[in-house]
């Protein structure tokens, strides 16, 4: 299975514009969403357009101190997969946000097992000086490995393999390949968050035969207790039957 962002389908301008669902771009976005900037519940701004840049079609990640978006695909199950993206971050220093009054630097790369926006896992190029796999929750962010770089703004490319609790982080660019395990988040969506200005050129989610039945083996499970009990609040009986 492999789920690419495609960026080349998309009309040049801006995409995604929050309160706007019959935007075009959202029809050719389709599994892809931004929690952050979300087609619908309040009006922010998209932070995102279609652009080309050197003859390549990419997605421009808007420049500002505290304006952070995502681009998310996939199921709250998933576990087990590798993600790839080809970027360029633009911007060194962002922050405060709303989200994070502590942070200083701009970040851009992979997301991965994001259970929600403040849970999750990314692996960043953070303020064009340091490559970091971070594990968040909520205001806690744990650094689970960080190695200084020489980043001269080229465009790079960040990969993420997970396989059960492991962790494999790399940038071939950068000579730079990081390995951790943990247990903290098991599942979760995958995608690329930007906080501040970055260009996105590529981004794609691939898993084997065995890595997409083990992701969507929890779904199944889920999907056919609600069709047995409904959507009601789950009373002992269901909670034992979901886990």
């Amino acid at each position: 299975m492999r789920i690419e962002l495609p960026i080349e389908e998309l009309a040049m301008g801006e995409i995604a514009p929050p309160m706007e669902p019959e935007h075009p771009s959202w029809a050719v976005l389709e599994e892809w969403d931004d929690a952050l900037g979300p087609m619908g519940g309040y009006r922010v701004l998209s932070g995102k357009s279609r652009v080309e840049h050197e003859g390549e079609p990419a997605i421009k990640f808007a420049e500002g101190a505290d304006l952070e978006r995502t681009l998310m695909v996939g199921d709250a199950t998933w576990r087990e997969l590798t993600i790839e993206c080809r970027m360029q971050a633009l911007q060194g220093a962002a922050g405060p946000t709303n989200d994070d009054c502590e942070v200083t630097r701009a970040r851009c790369g992979p997301v991965v097992r994001a259970d929600t926006s403040r849970r999750l896992y990314w692996f960043c190029l953070e303020g064009r000086e340091r490559l970091v796999l971070y594990r968040r929750i909520d205001q806690e962010w744990h650094q689970l490995a960080a190695e200084p770089v020489q980043y001269a703004g080229d465009v790079i490319t960040l990969r993420v393999e997970l396989d059960a609790d492991g962790m494999r982080a790399e940038c071939p660019e950068l000579g730079v390949v990081m390995r951790a395990t943990d247990t903290m988040i098991a599942t979760g969506r995958a995608g690329f968050r930007s906080l501040g200005a970055s260009r996105l050129f590529e981004l794609t989610v691939s898993m084997s035969a065995s890595q997409q039945q083990t992701n969507e083996r929890p779904a199944a499970q889920r999907r056919s207790v609600v069709a047995a009990h409904g959507h009601s609040v789950p009373g002992a009986v269901q909670v034992d039957e979901i886990t």
